[in-house]
Parts: structure tokens; sequence; C-alpha cells
């Protein structure tokens, strides 16, 4: 489902019914061994409210379902579903993505959930009395400032790594594919269940 950008906000309505029916067709039969996965990319999450979207999020990987949401801020979940329903969908998600430029909110968040790091120091090399030392593995500063062309990535109990990154306009083989069509599905035989394709401009 693609809705113009400007518009976001306006068809958000018939955004949030379309993803849950997404998502309960996704769940209502569980996988067999032939079963394709499903990856959902849930661009611009900020604009729309998915009923019980925590509880989803949590219980459709069973059903071999990805899902990735993509905020413009972190705050977009608080803003929208309130703090702590927000901090129930974060839960929710075992890795977390940042590119340069975060607002000073994400760029918290990611020096929150990169972790500390604790060394241990001795004075002199042969007195046993330690000293310890503890600081952020990334500061929200650094998180803001990493370099355009690379992205801040933590995933569940690993440690956080930069990768570099490259848009899909300067990869020719993405480049070719985003130029594709929308796929052309044959329609069934009964009038009666065909769908009709509605612009939304």
């Amino acid at each position: 489902m693609i809705t113009p950008a400007q518009h976001a906000e306006y068809y958000s309505f018939l955004t949030s019914l379309f993803f849950r029916s997404v998502f309960n067709a996704c769940m209502r039969n569980l996988p067999g061994r032939r079963t394709l996965p499903v990856y959902i990319l849930y661009d611009e999450f900020g604009h729309s409210t998915i009923p019980n979207f925590a509880s989803t999020a949590n219980t459709i990987r069973g059903y071999g379902v990805s899902i990735s949401i993509v905020l413009q801020s972190i705050s977009q979940l608080s803003a929208r579903y309130g703090a702590e329903y927000a901090n129930s969908i974060q839960g929710g998600f075992n890795t977390y993505l940042t590119y340069a430029g975060a607002d000073p909110e994400t760029a918290e968040f990611f020096e929150r959930i990169a972790g500390r790091v604790r060394e241990r120091q001795r004075e002199q090399f042969l007195n046993h009395v330690e000293q310890y030392q503890e600081y952020n593995l990334i500061n929200a500063g650094e998180v803001r400032t990493i370099s355009s062309d690379q992205a801040l990535v933590v995933s569940g109990n690993k440690q956080p790594i930069k990768v570099e990154t490259t848009p899909y306009f300067n990869n020719w083989s993405m480049k070719r594919h985003s130029k594709k069509g929308r796929a052309r599905l044959p329609l069934p035989d009964n009038s009666r269940n065909r769908l009709q394709y509605v612009e939304l401009s």
C-alpha cells in the first residue's frame, strides 16, 4: 500500500486498517514446512495507530513474519501511543538502526541501549587496590554526528556496530528494481470477488 507522502496523516486510518488486516491474515494459521516467510516494511509508522500492536509485534514472529517499522523520531511512538505503551512496542523488537542526524531524543535512546563500558585499573603494578571507571559506549552527540554513509545497529545481546550504507539510487541493481511497476496479479474468475484498484492521490 502506497499513499502520497503529503497526505500520510489524511490516509492514516486506511493504512491502519490495511495493516491490521494484514497482521490478522498472517496469524490466521500456524506456518507449515512449505509456508513462505513474510517480511513487512512499515514506513512512516508514526503516522498511524494499530490497536494492540505491542502484542502483535511480540507474537507475530512465531508465524514466520518479520516486521520492520520506520520512524522519523523515537518520540513519534510516545506521541501516538503514550509513553508506557511506546516502551512496550520498543521491547517487542530485537534490532534497532539509526542514521546520521538523529534528533536529541533518538540519539539519547541509542546512547542508552548501546550500554556502558566498565574499565578496571590499578594505581600501581604492585598495588592491589583497583579503581573502576564507567562511561558510555557511544554518546548521544556521537550518534547524531555519525558519517552520512554509516548506520548504527544495536541487535539483541550483540555489541553495537557501525555499518557502511549505500543509498538505493547509488546501487545499480536496486535502482533497476525500483523502476519496476506494481505487481500484476491475475483476477479471480468470479466477478463478485474482484478487487478494484484505487489510486490515492
